[in-house]
C-alpha cells in the first residue's frame, strides 16, 4: 500500500493546479473517458508533517487561513518534491471552506 494520499481532483485553475500539483490524467473522448489515477501526485506531508489519511490532511489544512502558504511534500514518479501552495477560498462562517 502506498503511503500518503493520491490527488483525486483539482479545482480547475485553483492554487494547487497553478502550483503544479498533478491530478488524474483523463484521456479518451465522450462518451468514453479513461481516468488514469496513477498519473496523480501522492501527498505525503503538509509542512513537514506526514499525512496518511484525509482526516489528518484536513486537520492540518483547516488550521490555516486563506492566503497562508503551505508546503506539500508529494511523491511523483518515485521522487519526493516539495511544492509551496497559497491557500485560496473564502472563510465561511463555519471556517471549513478551503479550496486547493
Amino acid at each position: 500500500a502506498e503511503e500518503g494520499l493520491r490527488v483525486a481532483r483539482l479545482e480547475p485553475n485553483g492554487p494547487a493546479e497553478k502550483a503544479g500539483i498533478r491530478g488524474p490524467k483523463m484521456t479518451g473522448r465522450y462518451p468514453i473517458v479513461i481516468i488514469d489515477r496513477s498519473a496523480a501526485d501522492i501527498i505525503v506531508a503538509v509542512d513537514g508533517t506526514k499525512v496518511s489519511t484525509a482526516a489528518e490532511f484536513l486537520g492540518l489544512i483547516e488550521s490555516k487561513k486563506p492566503g497562508n502558504v503551505i508546503r506539500l511534500t508529494i511523491l511523483r514518479d518515485g521522487e519526493l518534491k516539495t511544492i509551496p501552495i497559497e491557500l485560496g477560498g473564502e472563510q465561511r462562517p463555519s471556517g471549513r471552506e478551503t479550496r486547493m
